[in-house]
């Protein structure tokens, strides 16, 4: 994405100037860094994904260590998934 005189933006909120982002997305970077990528699989196919539901339906991820019950540690299923990728069984 670019601004209006074509220089790059990244997503993510500006605070001070500075980009911030959400302590799950720093987490999943985190994942990716140290365990790598699983090409062709996302975070939704994984048996560590899960929703937490109250009035709506939360994504979370287990192995991320970001559970808690804020929109700042809601994870993505369309995020790549990392070295601890295991397959859901299909059920039957």
């Amino acid at each position: 994405m670019q601004d209006l005189f074509g220089n790059e933006i990244k997503p993510g909120k500006l605070v001070n100037g500075k980009l911030k982002k959400r302590k799950s997305e720093a987490a999943h970077e985190t994942l990716i860094a140290v365990h790598g990528k699983v090409e062709g699989k996302k975070c939704r196919q994984c048996v560590f994904f899960y929703y937490v539901t109250y009035s709506k339906s939360y994504p979370k991820c287990l192995q991320s260590g970001c559970t808690g019950h804020t929109p700042n540690h809601d994870w993505s299923g369309r995020w790549q998934a990392c070295g601890k990728f295991e397959e859901k069984q299909s059920k039957k």
